[in-house]
């Protein structure tokens, strides 16, 4: 396979931040919302249908208010420092809310649950077909208005396709593979820089930059495969990103995350083998990561976290990795390992074990070594 490491070099440059101080705001998980003066931390979250989302105030006082009047809280007055509230989502749809008080500031959020889509199936005219309609998916996302789903028949497609409408889905369909093939000359397979973009169903190979890139929030990605590209299968750094039961094999990192806020990964499959670093999941100042399920196997280093702020690995199976199952850098707050196999190897050596991430957590030490491990 060819390597190029000084492509890979910048690829992963974006990701990477300066190390976070610990005086900085209680850590951000998925579906947890802080109020503060005056926004909403984060602004964009991504929960599955029936699933709940909580606020606790940290600065107040403030409403909850959503833009069309399903919820209210508190109904009269504002909500206090201390106090919290939770609302439960039903189908999938996309919610959004305000402060009465504050949003002509700014103080304005969103809730994309499930696939992010609102009431009944899109209309005939909102569905493009590839290649039947269009003979190519960027060509069909050019077309595409917002709330479309473009849908991907089997074969491969020698294309970089840019996302810039919103809410647009992005399907494979039928019998057979949907593969992007990079050739090792282009960026990365589908880069989303708006809200609401869901791929599904869809294979990305030998890109240069990555496989999948969202910069948009609440961005869901699942049921995809990332294979031998130069970079991250998946790079997230959009708000309230989701990646789920997806197959990430030989690249240069399997999933990473940075720079956001509420990433959500869980029930990933991602073996190693690809170009350095040759990392499983690598959360790079991210703030409200939760890695949870996943199985990771034969990379150099399994899950990583640096510079982290409210990050959790809980629940995963990590092994076989050349360097160790579990690396953190001891930068940020807030970052907890907990059950994550039957014996994961650590760097640095002092990494402290939990059998639950429940309260805060700080483990680990500031080691340079894992940097190191990290540069290509």
């Amino acid at each position: 396979m060819i390597r190029r490491a000084g492509v890979l070099a910048v690829a992963l440059a974006g990701l990477v931040l300066a190390a976070v101080p610990a005086t900085m705001a209680a850590p951000v998980v998925p579906g947890v919302v802080e109020v503060r003066n005056n926004f909403f931390d984060p602004q964009t979250v991504r929960i599955d249908a029936g699933g709940t989302v909580r606020w606790t105030v940290v600065d107040g006082g403030h409403t909850i208010t959503a833009d069309d009047g399903r919820f209210d809280f508190p109904g009269t007055g504002t909500l206090a420092a201390g106090e919290s509230v939770s609302w439960a989502a039903a189908g999938d749809e996309i919610v959004r809310y305000h402060c009465k008080l504050h949003g002509g500031e700014g103080m304005i959020g969103s809730i994309f649950v499930g696939d992010g889509g609102a009431g009944p199936p899109p209309a005939p005219s909102s569905v493009l077909w590839v290649p039947a309609e269009y003979p190519t998916v960027g060509a069909a996302v050019a077309a595409a208005r917002e709330g479309s789903v473009v849908k991907v028949a089997a074969g491969v497609y020698d294309e970089a396709v840019e996302v810039t409408t919103p809410r647009i889905v992005i399907e494979g369909v039928g019998a057979g593979a949907v593969v992007f093939e990079g050739r090792y000359r282009r960026a990365a397979a589908i880069t989303g820089r708006a809200e609401g973009l869901v791929v599904r169903g869809v294979s990305a190979r030998r890109y240069l930059d990555a496989g999948f890139v969202a910069e948009g929030p609440g961005a869901l990605i699942e049921d995809v495969a990332a294979v031998e590209n130069e970079g991250p299968g998946v790079r997230a750094t959009g708000p309230g990103a989701v990646v789920r039961r997806s197959t990430f094999e030989r690249n240069a990192v399997g999933i990473a995350v940075g720079t956001g806020l509420g990433f959500d990964l869980v029930d990933n499959t991602v073996t190693g083998g690809g170009p350095r670093p040759d990392v499983g999941i690598w959360a790079d100042g991210a703030r409200g990561a939760r890695a949870a399920g996943n199985t990771v196997a034969g990379t150099r280093l399994g899950i990583v976290v640096t510079s982290g702020i409210g990050v959790e690995a809980v629940g995963n199976s990590v092994a076989g990795s050349s360097v160790a199952d579990l690396a953190y850098d001891g930068l940020g707050v807030d970052v907890c390992f907990a059950d994550n196999g039957p014996s994961p190897t650590t760097e640095p050596v002092t990494l402290a074990a939990t059998s639950s991430c429940n309260g805060p957590h700080a483990v680990g030490v500031p080691h340079p070594l894992v940097r190191l491990f990290l540069t290509v």
